[in-house]
C-alpha cells in the first residue's frame, strides 16, 4: 500500500529538471545559429573584398596590356588617367579617357574602375642587369600604375592597386 501512497504524493521534480535542461538546449541552438549567421556574413564580406581586389588588379593588366598608354612623351610628373565615372574623378590629370564598362573585352564592370598612369623621375635611368637587352644602348621610362575599383554603394567592396612598370628607350646620343 505505501508504494501506492507515493505516487499521488510526487512532487514534480523530473518535469521542472527536463524543462531546464529543454530550456538550456534551445539557448545553445539559437546560440549556435546566430553564430553560423555571423560566419556566412564574415565569408561574403570576404569574398567581396577579393573581388574589388581582382577587378582593381584586372585594370591594371588592361592598362598594362595596351602598349598605346605607355607612349614616353612628357616630362617625370606626366599623367594619364582612365575612368568609366560621367565626370572625371582624378583631377590634375595631363590626358584623360573615358573607357567604357568592357574595357578589358572579358570583363564587365558593374562598379566604378579609375585607372592612372604617372611617370616617374628621373626622365629615364639606366635599364636594370637581368632584362634581355643591351645595356649600352637602352635606358627606361619608369611609370606608375594605380588602378582602383568601388562598387561599395551596392555593397560589394572597393580596392585599390599599385603596380610599377618600365619601358626601354633608346638612348639619346
Amino acid at each position: 500500500m505505501e508504494k501506492l501512497n507515493n505516487i499521488y504524493y510526487q512532487s514534480g521534480a523530473t518535469l521542472i529538471v527536463s524543462l531546464l535542461l529543454l530550456i538550456i538546449i534551445t539557448i545553445l541552438s539559437l546560440s549556435a545559429m546566430n553564430s553560423s549567421v555571423m560566419e556566412q556574413k564574415m565569408a561574403a564580406n570576404e569574398q567581396h573584398q577579393r573581388e574589388a581586389f581582382e577587378m582593381s588588379q584586372s585594370v591594371i593588366e588592361a592598362t598594362i596590356n595596351s602598349t598605346t598608354n605607355f607612349k614616353v612623351i612628357g616630362s617625370a610628373g606626366y599623367r594619364t588617367c582612365y575612368d568609366n565615372h560621367d565626370t572625371p574623378v582624378l583631377t590634375g590629370c595631363d590626358a584623360t579617357y573615358n573607357v567604357d564598362s568592357n574595357f578589358d573585352n572579358n570583363t564587365v564592370i558593374t562598379g566604378k574602375i579609375t585607372g592612372e598612369i604617372k611617370r616617374l623621375a628621373p626622365e629615364t635611368i639606366p635599364a636594370p642587369r637581368g632584362i634581355d637587352t643591351s645595356l649600352d644602348k637602352y635606358d627606361v621610362a619608369v611609370f606608375q600604375v594605380n588602378g582602383s575599383y568601388d562598387n561599395s554603394s551596392s555593397g560589394f567592396g572597393r580596392s585599390s592597386v599599385a603596380q610599377g612598370f618600365m619601358v626601354l628607350v633608346p638612348k639619346t646620343q
